[in-house]
């Protein structure tokens, strides 16, 4: 016997009128949500046990194990960010385990699941219980949009907290809203007030929280609302003002001075056009689908057709919403106007170093998950106890059929959307499982300083840029990175000097010339003593080697006195390369206190500079 498609119809019609009966119980709905997060920790811990530190984390963690906690070390400004529990918390992290990722994954992890409860908690106090809630809900947990702001430390430690301050600030302020306790307001400040100690961009929920009490608890025109508002919820007013007013003040007041001009060409449009139509929205609908590398990171680089689908579908939902619904259009202008902010932020903030492309990293758009999420349930669902809330048109036909229908494809929408999530995710995070730059150049270190024993010499020096950035000195050099690894760079006198290469690899090493001896003498027959004049200038003061190539006719002792060292070595007979660590700002070396049977012949080879691989 053939099923038609009129079979097929009918029997998914009735599985769906099944789920929503059984969904309609405010038990089952929170069963479901719990069953939903509990599926995204699940997937997220596979994305980030299999991940690492990187970049900016090197630098955190570096001066987290190096500097104590004090007011300095949680106040710094780091790229324009104030985030003192964000530093706080890698402080303890990295006293706690030094460099463990087991430990840093576990912690992202906790605070993921903490947000997945708290946009759950945001849904249901809002909108009441409603199936729809989970599909908002589901979009969170698994949109792509969030993954870079949960795998990488150095972001993660910003905005989880920030989306936990979200959505547990909104809630609060909805409470406060409906119920005029004032100590839901102090609780929508407290949460305003964490977010806020972890990442600056926090004070955008103000504007959060005043349009929700302007657009929904509120009626008339603009003045209208703004004077019910404050005559209405005037205590709750003062503290949120009062404390985004005293951020702003110690934010400027504990700034650090610009380290440049921002370029103020790059096109606002360019930024606007990828951060919003190339990443955001293809990944809340699933996207992006595709990646463009990017060291372990990648940009999103959605295909051709993805610009125009999204497109269609984001208009459709718009005036599907529009046609069907009333009081739909102020849910929507904010939306805009908060997209509309994040762009300007990102391009007056950050564009000026990479131009356009800053639009395409995930990372600066996470927020607009959680403002989507919140804004499309202002929109089709409506708002318990508020003053005006989105509700169906007139005209809207509420057959049953027909609701069957929607909610039949809205869910198949949703497992499309997830579904395609999970892919785009997967795709994204394999490099952050084999692509680490700074993974194996620890483990090359760690490894070749065992070989060769802790009491080898070795120089210190930048690593490479694709671990971390030159700008970021001193928390860019070798010895900084390796020591929270447990990985020393012993500096001492040696004839033997080692560096580590590009891979981490230890490798014979020279010094690169950045002043030289000059004699004024003979150069060789020099008995007991000898001074040698320097040229030139050190680039760093506190970090150089001093290379003395010499032949000696027999072993002797031999007292070395340049910039502000002086130490007691011995030469050995025949030709070698004396190697001193020094400091200060040398003008001359003095070797003195030689046997005065020794004959000493030194050439053009005296070298002050860094350690560098030596050639050949």
């Amino acid at each position: 016997m053939s099923v038609t498609s009129t079979d097929a119809l009918s029997a998914a019609q009735r599985m769906t009128t099944i789920a929503r009966r059984s969904l309609a119980r405010p038990q089952n709905q929170l069963r479901a949500a719990l069953i939903l997060i509990a599926a995204q920790l699940a997937f997220r811990a596979w994305v980030v046990y299999g991940a690492w530190f990187y970049f900016d984390d090197f630098v955190f963690i570096g001066k987290a194990y190096r500097l104590p906690l004090s007011w300095s070390f949680l106040m710094a400004d780091y790229g324009g960010h104030r985030m003192p529990a964000g530093f706080a918390v890698t402080w303890l992290v990295t006293r706690s385990a030094p460099m463990s990722w087991p430990l840093a994954a576990t912690v992202i992890l906790a605070a993921q699941a903490v947000a997945g409860y708290g946009c759950w908690r945001m849904l249901r106090i809002l909108f009441g219980d409603r199936r729809l809630n989970l599909g908002w809900l589901s979009i969170y947990l698994f949109s792509p949009v969030t993954v870079t702001a949960f795998v990488w430390w150095a972001a993660a430690i910003n905005q989880l907290p920030f989306q936990i301050a979200f959505f547990f600030g909104v809630a609060a302020h909805v409470t406060y809203l409906r119920t005029r306790g004032f100590r839901h307001a102090l609780a929508a400040a407290a949460w305003l007030l964490v977010g806020l100690a972890f990442y600056e961009k926090t004070v955008l929920l103000v504007g959060v929280y005043a349009f929700l009490a302007l657009g929904y608890f509120a009626s008339g025109s603009i003045v209208a609302r703004v004077r019910t508002v404050v005559a209405r919820y005037w205590p709750g007013v003062v503290v949120y003002v009062g404390l985004a007013a005293g951020y702003a003040g110690l934010y400027v007041a504990t700034a650090a001075p610009a380290a440049g001009p921002v370029a103020s060409d790059v096109p606002f449009f360019d930024v606007g056009v990828n951060m919003i139509g190339r990443t955001l929205l293809p990944g809340l609908l699933g996207g992006p689908w595709a990646w463009q590398p990017l060291g372990s990171d990648a940009l999103a680089a959605p295909p051709g057709w993805a610009w125009g689908a999204v497109v269609a579908i984001v208009a459709i939902t718009i005036a599907g919403s529009l046609t069907e619904r009333v009081r739909v259009g102020r849910a929507w202008l904010f939306w805009a106007a908060y997209l509309v902010a994040m762009v300007a932020l990102v391009t007056q903030n950050r564009a000026g170093a990479v131009g356009p492309l800053i639009g395409l990293v995930y990372r600066y758009v996470t927020d607009g998950a959680m403002i989507t999420v919140l804004v499309l349930g202002l929109v089709f669902t409506r708002v318990p106890g508020a003053t005006e809330s989105s509700a169906p048109a007139a005209t809207t036909r509420r057959a049953p059929g027909r609701v069957v229908v929607r909610e039949a494809a809205l869910c198949a929408a949703v497992l499309a959307i997830v579904a395609g999530s999970c892919v785009s995710t997967i795709q994204y995070v394999h490099r952050w499982h084999t692509e680490n730059a700074a993974k194996s150049y620890i483990q090359h270190a760690r490894s070749d300083v065992d070989r060769y024993g802790s009491d080898v010499a070795i120089a210190d020096g930048e690593v490479p840029e694709t671990i971390v950035w030159k700008t970021s000195t001193p928390w860019n050099l070798a010895s900084n990175l390796l020591a929270p690894a447990g990985v020393r760079l012993k500096r001492k006198v040696t004839d033997r000097l080692l560096v580590l290469d590009e891979a981490g690899h230890l490798r014979p090493a020279t010094v690169a010339a950045q002043m030289r001896g000059t004699r004024s003498g003979p150069g060789c027959d020099i008995v007991r003593a000898v001074r040698i004049g320097l040229e030139g200038d050190v680039f760093d003061p506190g970090n150089w080697w001093l290379r003395i190539g010499y032949i000696a006719t027999a072993d002797t002792g031999v007292t070395v006195q340049a910039g502000d060292v002086t130490v007691k070595t011995h030469l050995s007979k025949g030709l070698h390369a004396l190697f001193v660590p020094g400091h200060g700002r040398p003008s001359s070396v003095l070797l003195s206190g030689m046997d005065e049977s020794v004959r000493l012949c030194i050439g053009d080879d005296v070298q002050v500079g860094p350690g560098i691989v030596a050639l050949g």
